[in-house]
C-alpha cells in the first residue's frame, strides 16, 4: 500500500521517501507490541530483527507450543533452529505447566458446606 514500491526503497519510509527516524520507529513498535501484550527484553530491544524474533514469538504462542509450525512460518530450515532460537518461550510453558500440575495435586479443593443442619 506504500508509494514506494521499486527494490531501491525504504522499508520503514517517511512521507518523503526517507528512511524513517530509527529512534522513532522503535519507540512506535515498542508500543504497538506493547498493547498486545509482548514486552521487549534490552537482548531484543534494538535494531529491527525484534520484528523477526516477535513474530517468532507470537507465532509460537498461538500455534499452542507448536515448533514445527513456527519453523515454517520463520522459514527455519529445520526445527532445531527454531528450538535454540526460541528456547526461553519453551521453558516459560515448562514452567506454567509445572504449576498447573502443582495446582493440580496439591491444592485442597474447598469443602462443600455442609447441607445439614
Amino acid at each position: 500500500m506504500s508509494a514506494y514500491t521499486t527494490q531501491a526503497d525504504y522499508v520503514f519510509a517517511s512521507s518523503t521517501g526517507r528512511p524513517f527516524n530509527p529512534d522513532q520507529l522503535r519507540e512506535a513498535l515498542r508500543g504497538a507490541l506493547g498493547k498486545l501484550g509482548v514486552q521487549m527484553d534490552q537482548k531484543h530491544a534494538y535494531g529491527m530483527h525484534l520484528l523477526r524474533h516477535t513474530s517468532g514469538s507470537v507465532a509460537y504462542k498461538h500455534t499452542g507450543g507448536d515448533v514445527k509450525a513456527t519453523q515454517e512460518w520463520l522459514g527455519h530450515s529445520s526445527s532445531r533452529i527454531t528450538l535454540d532460537t526460541y528456547r526461553h518461550l519453551i521453558k516459560d510453558a515448562q514452567r506454567e505447566t509445572g504449576r498447573t500440575l502443582e495446582k493440580a495435586v496439591f491444592e485442597q479443593p474447598e469443602a462443600p458446606m455442609s447441607t445439614m443442619n
